[in-house]
């Protein structure tokens, strides 16, 4: 934890009591926000803001309801883990400022929140009492490992952890688990899937001996998510309906969401569409109860991409357009742009390209401002099977090399396959043979790191490509030894 003389926590501290005071004389509470850079810099946030402010109570919005929060009860709240109910949290503010607020809310927020409160031009973030930025920790007093819950993830402190998780997991406490799950969000952000997951199976390992439901329920999901991201959706949803098991068990209907938008998606990429809209279907109906505008625009994009996909193009247009409503009313642009390209490629399949050509260039605009380059290469991917559908192959092929330019850079590789596999068939469509070859060769390589579905029908095509060189080759050679043969018969009659 960091020092309490640290001058710029004390400065934090300081300004936060001068608010809550001010408050309290007054007679009324206030909205105060603190900003932290990093999941590490939380739970040292809330132990000091704690020790400095009396009984200042946590609440933790993954696992606990608004309704814990008395608006009027002259409390001192410090609510965290505010990105999945940004929608209702502002609601509930500003419902507690008309009615009278009494109780000081304490807001932790990272960066990434404060730009969402932003964009979505928060009432409650607009009438902010206070700011503050809690600083990064420079420097921290070295402790024992597993001494107690705050002090930083240095290597000695991840290996007794993993020690404590693997031979004493009756040991874990509140601090502990904190930590583990610290530890793996970290393992995470820096690429090493397989340990994390080693750490998460240790985790519920240990949560089982204690039956905490609502630490398995977040593990499962975890671990869930990690093998998504390894590509292996098949045993992701394994761990899925394992994670649903506690989920129900919570009661917290934002899980039971998260899990069914999740499962929804991984089935969607199998290509179990029906199944895949089922779990839409129920995160809808969920999402719907929450009141969470943020949630239902997003399961309203998914569900009209799912029922695209199923043929179901109609359903999926009335789908896209409640997506659209609740997006220009968020006035949140990101969204607006996916939906133009989803409209976009609905027009496409009608053959209305004019149309199609319209929304796209109206995504494009949004996403270059933006700067968004994952966008981009979607929407440039999406524009090129429109102009290879209409047999521009040239237009085609220069729309699939900027999408790729962009994936490499962003070393999205599972994109980079699909991207290259398209110029490898617009290469062959121009008869470029040997270039359409090559393209699908490295197409192959990258499918089959990936453990795609997709390498071996791409294997297939280049076997078969390969076979049409062989058959051009040899048509060549047969013309030029005939050529030879008729010059011997040639030479032979004049020499008899």
């Amino acid at each position: 934890m960091q020092s309490r003389t640290d001058p710029e926590v004390r400065d934090v501290l300081e300004a936060l009591g001068r608010q809550v005071e001010a408050g309290r004389v007054r007679g009324e509470g206030s909205i105060q926000f603190v900003r932290y850079m990093a999941e590490n810099d939380l739970l040292s946030a809330l132990v000091t803001i704690q020790d400095a402010l009396n009984e200042a109570h946590p609440v933790d919005l993954y696992k606990e309801d608004l309704a814990v929060i008395d608006p009027g009860g002259g409390r001192t709240y410090l609510l965290y883990h505010i990105d999945r109910t940004q929608t209702r949290l502002d609601a509930f503010f500003e419902k507690a400022l008309k009615e009278g607020l009494r109780s000081e809310l304490i807001v932790m927020v990272t960066p990434e929140e404060v730009k969402a409160l932003v964009n979505a031009d928060a009432k409650g973030w607009k009438r902010r009492q206070g700011f503050h930025s809690w600083p990064r920790e420079k420097r921290r007093p070295q402790r024992k490992p597993g001494a107690g819950g705050n002090e930083p993830l240095t290597p000695e402190a991840r290996i007794e952890l993993e020690r404590l998780l693997e031979h004493e997991p009756e040991r874990l406490d509140e601090p502990l688990k904190q930590r583990a799950f610290t530890l793996v969000l970290n393992l995470l952000r820096q690429g090493h899937r397989e340990d994390a997951r080693k750490t998460l199976m240790r985790l519920i390992a240990a949560l089982k001996l204690q039956n905490d439901i609502l630490s398995l329920a977040a593990a499962y999901m975890l671990v869930g998510n990690v093998t998504f991201e390894t590509n292996d959706y098949r045993q992701a949803l394994e761990w899925y309906d394992q994670a649903q098991a506690y989920v129900e068990k919570t009661s917290d209907n934002v899980k039971l969401s998260d899990l069914h938008h999740q499962r929804g998606y991984t089935r969607f990429l199998l290509g179990d569409y029906k199944a895949s809209l089922e779990d839409f279907m129920k995160a809808a109906r969920i999402d719907e109860t929450l009141g969470d505008d943020f949630r239902q625009a997003l399961i309203f994009r998914r569900l009209g991409v799912a029922l695209d996909m199923a043929g179901r193009e109609a359903q999926a247009e009335e789908y896209f357009k409640k997506a659209l409503s609740l997006e220009e009313t968020l006035k949140n642009e990101a969204g607006i742009s996916r939906i133009y390209q989803h409209l976009g490629r609905l027009a496409e399949k009608k053959a209305n390209f004019d149309g199609a050509a319209a929304y796209y260039d109206r995504s494009l605009e949004i996403k270059t401002r933006k700067q968004d380059s994952r966008g981009l290469a979607s929407l440039y991917h999406q524009y090129g099977n429109m102009r290879f559908n209409q047999e521009k192959y040239a237009e085609a092929l220069e729309l699939y090399r900027k999408a790729l330019g962009l994936e490499e850079g962003l070393q999205d590789f599972q994109s980079i396959g699909r991207t290259m596999v398209q110029i490898g068939i617009v290469q062959e469509q121009l008869q470029r043979f040997h270039d359409a070859s090559a393209t699908l060769r490295k197409a192959h390589a990258v499918l089959a790191r990936l453990n795609s579905p997709m390498a071996d029908k791409i294997g297939h095509m280049v076997r078969e490509l390969d076979g049409k060189l062989a058959e051009d080759l040899d048509g060549v050679f047969g013309q030029a030894g005939d050529e030879e043969e008729a010059a011997k018969g040639k030479r032979g009659r004049k020499d008899g």
